[in-house]
């Protein structure tokens, strides 16, 4: 699960963050992908700590991947 909301980088130039939020975003796609049954979420709206910006979309995904796991029970 991924912020959406990513402060700028202070020490580089605008366009230096902006590639590095990009980057910054392919790599954790990236890592999603190696994990077997891996998903990648980026939830827009959030901040580093998505588990305060959006609890709902946090309880929502855990939920669901109960589900998946226990088949529904």
């Amino acid at each position: 699960m991924a912020a959406g909301n990513r402060p700028p980088f202070p020490i580089f130039s605008e366009e230096t963050s902006k590639k590095l939020r990009v980057a910054g975003l392919e790599y954790e796609k990236k890592l999603a992908q190696l994990i077997p049954g891996g998903k990648y979420i980026l939830v827009e709206g959030a901040d580093h700590n998505i588990h305060w910006d959006k609890p709902e979309k946090v309880i929502d995904e855990i939920l669901a991947m109960v589900k998946q796991i226990t088949g529904g029970t």
